[in-house]
């Protein structure tokens, strides 16, 4: 098999598992605040990254390290704003929304990074653009826009921004160590903004650990962060 399509198909297995875990995050934000929720998911998936990639962490370099800090806050940005969003939409609109940033990875290379695209990815971009407005957009018009949505389209610009960073220092350093620091950053990130969230009186932290919580985590954590993320630096 070509590598290239191995790698096709196996961002395709990314694309699932990510698009799989919207319900179960949803349902997991009943039983636990949303930063509570996203530090112990990257909490857990850093350390399992740490095993995995034991080899690479143990020799990365402070250019890995420069590379994944930047990959690992578009990360953290990503998702604090895609699960704030699913707080007040559906999960299949958030999946929607947040597969459009796929689209605008090419338009967003050309705007600020002079890369020429062609009339056909315009096309792919105007039409996943006019699907976004009739899915989100009520028949009142854009004043009675759900709020949810439009975090969540600022999810699918970070996203893409991550996607456009990953290809970007993939090739050049090592996909352990790249895998593991996006990780460890978006973890770090998380944890240090639960006191300041709390001392604001902005989200306070709680975890209300059931079976549906435990699920949650271990799916999100395992599969679609330590599987997933290694799996997207790889194919990239």
């Amino acid at each position: 098999m070509p590598q290239r399509l191995k790698a096709d198909l196996a961002l395709g297995l990314c694309t699932l598992l990510w698009g799989a875990t919207f319900v179960v995050v949803k349902e997991a934000l009943t039983h636990a605040s949303v930063f509570a929720f996203l530090a112990v998911r990257f909490l857990l998936a850093t350390l399992l990254m740490a095993v995995i990639h034991r080899s690479a962490v143990s020799r990365v370099t402070r250019a890995e390290i420069w590379a994944g800090a930047q990959i690992g806050f578009f990360m953290f940005a990503g998702y604090v704003f895609q699960t704030l969003g699913l707080l007040q939409t559906t999960p299949s609109k958030a999946a929607f929304i947040t597969g459009s940033g796929v689209v605008l990875v090419p338009v967003l290379m050309a705007m600020f990074w002079g890369r020429r695209i062609n009339a056909w990815v315009w096309g792919g971009a105007l039409a996943a653009l006019l699907g976004l407005y009739y899915l989100t957009v009520p028949p009142s018009g854009l004043s009675e826009l759900n709020r949810g949505d439009l975090l969540v389209f600022a999810c699918a610009v970070l996203f893409a921004l991550h996607i456009i960073f990953v290809g970007r220092y993939s090739p050049h350093h090592s996909v352990g160590a790249l895998s593991f620091l996006q990780v460890a950053t978006t973890a770090v990130l998380t944890l240090l903004a639960l006191p300041v969230l709390a001392w604001t009186g902005w989200e306070a932290p709680r975890l209300d650990w059931n079976g549906a919580l435990v699920f949650a985590v271990l799916v999100t954590a395992v599969l679609a962060t330590a599987v997933a993320f290694s799996v997207q630096v790889w194919s990239q």
